[in-house]
């Protein structure tokens, strides 16, 4: 069965299409009116209702660059829960699919064969951003590094999209990971979803259900941003967690069939008779044979363990086994 949320694009927020006229998607049941206030031209432009509380606009008064908001009944005024970018605390629009992207021959590996390590792009250079980091890429693959990790990347919490512009924004962003590529690099990024909850549970604005929101901004870090993989925490205490993993499994799957690469879902556990013993809340059980380790540097067994159903799409599987000789 088939996602019903969009694979190929954002649900929520700012996009572009081909012909640079603007996409924009809102979610509020409770509104009778929502327009798009752009910042510089002064234009208000009204979002039409669609079914399930959405509202959404086609327009070319929009450009990339420009700031905008929501209004809300011709009174309140709100910042985009989807925004990629800040500017003066402005929402800014970006336009993702404007980078052009050289990793076309990057083959994501065996997660066995991950040699991976943890970065904090804001304090990993003097400078603090992406592009910096860059330079920093060949003297980690000397190290040893296949794919590195890092850090939490939102703005804030109720803004779980944007890029922080101090960090060089999504551009940036879209050109480290363009740039670990081309050195045999994987990335992966940290998703704490635990944080949508009061976004998307509260009443009024916010970007649908936990679902929705979870799945569309994995599905944007894979697809607009090329990460290899991600770590998702949160959800699994969440009731219903499983199912909820399991859908963002499946719209990994479903990205996967149509760009050909393999998306790696980090879903912390611990093996049941240890998450018996552990008086942390935090650790979850999973049963000994769906327990899989991480690797660091030298390939030794690191302390973080993944649950192995939720790591990649089965059926892909077979074709990384086949081409690096071994399972994944």
């Amino acid at each position: 069965m088939q996602p019903s949320y969009p694979i190929n694009h954002r649900a929520f927020g700012v996009r572009f299409l081909s012909d640079r006229t603007a996409t924009v998607s809102y979610w509020h049941p409770q509104a009778r009116s929502v327009t798009l206030a752009v910042t510089g031209s002064g234009q208000s432009l009204p979002l039409s209702r669609q079914a399930d509380g959405y509202w959404q606009l086609q327009t070319e008064a929009l450009h990339p660059g420009d700031t905008y908001a929501f209004c809300i009944d011709g009174g309140l005024t709100l910042t985009d829960p989807a925004a990629l970018l800040l500017c003066n605390g402005q929402a800014q629009a970006v336009d993702t699919a404007a980078y052009y992207w050289e990793d076309q021959s990057w083959i994501n590996p065996p997660f066995a064969d991950y040699h991976l390590t943890e970065l904090a792009i804001g304090t990993l250079t003097e400078a603090g951003t992406f592009d910096a980091a860059t330079h920093e890429i060949h003297a980690l693959r000397e190290a040893g590094v296949t794919a590195v990790q890092l850090g939490v990347l939102a703005e804030r919490a109720d803004l779980p999209y944007a890029v922080p512009a101090a960090l060089g924004g999504p551009r940036q962003c879209q050109h480290f990971v363009n740039s670990c590529h081309f050195n045999g690099m994987a990335v992966l990024v940290d998703l704490p979803f635990a944080d949508l909850s009061t976004l998307t549970s509260r009443t009024g604005a916010g970007l649908g259900t936990l679902l929705d929101a979870c799945v569309d901004v994995a599905l944007m870090w894979f697809r607009d941003f090329h990460v290899d993989g991600l770590r998702v925490t949160g959800l699994q205490a969440w009731p219903g967690g499983p199912a909820m993993l399991a859908a963002l499994r499946q719209a990994a799957n479903a990205l996967s069939a149509q760009t050909g690469r393999q998306y790696y879902l980090l879903v912390d556990c611990l093996p049941t008779d240890e998450a018996a013993r552990s008086p942390h809340v935090a650790n979850y059980p999973c049963p000994p044979d769906q327990v899989l380790a991480g690797h660091d540097t030298t390939g030794a067994e690191t302390s973080s363990v993944y649950q192995r159903q939720y790591l990649y799409d089965q059926q892909f599987a077979g074709a990384l086994t086949d081409l690096f000789g071994h399972q994944i």
